[in-house]
Order: C-alpha cells, then sequence, then structure tokens
C-alpha cells in the first residue's frame, strides 16, 4: 500500500479535467511517485464518491492524511 494518496475529482473528458490528470501525472515523474497512489475520480460516473468526499468543484486534487487532509 502506498504511503501517500492523491485523489483527482475530475468531471468528464473536459480540457480542464485533462489538463488536470496530464499535470497530477508530470508532477509524479518529477518526484518518482514512489509511495504514492494517486486515484482519479470520474464525478459524472461516481457522485456519491464526491459527495462522500465533500467535493463541489472539479478539478480538485485531494490529499488524504490521517492527520492533516488537503485539497487543492
Amino acid at each position: 500500500m502506498a504511503e501517500f494518496v492523491l485523489r483527482l475529482y475530475i468531471a468528464g473528458n473536459s480540457a480542464s479535467s485533462r489538463r488536470a490528470e496530464q499535470n497530477v501525472h508530470r508532477m509524479l515523474a518529477v518526484i518518482k511517485s514512489e509511495g504514492w497512489d494517486v486515484e482519479i475520480i470520474d464525478v459524472l460516473t461516481e457522485p456519491e464518491l464526491a459527495e462522500k468526499a465533500g467535493v463541489i468543484a472539479t478539478p480538485t486534487l485531494s490529499y488524504e492524511h490521517s492527520v492533516r487532509p488537503r485539497r487543492i
């Protein structure tokens, strides 16, 4: 299991969704992504996950940490 979890919430195949996904993959390539797990969640196909996480806008990047979760 990964030490760090990033969740990217996107809405379909929009330009901003594609750009956000590319940026996350580019960032992970720079930091060598060892120990990181990335989940990409399309809120159009899985709205219950976005609702559960409290995501109201996309794209949203969520850093899941037990003590201090963050959203960008």
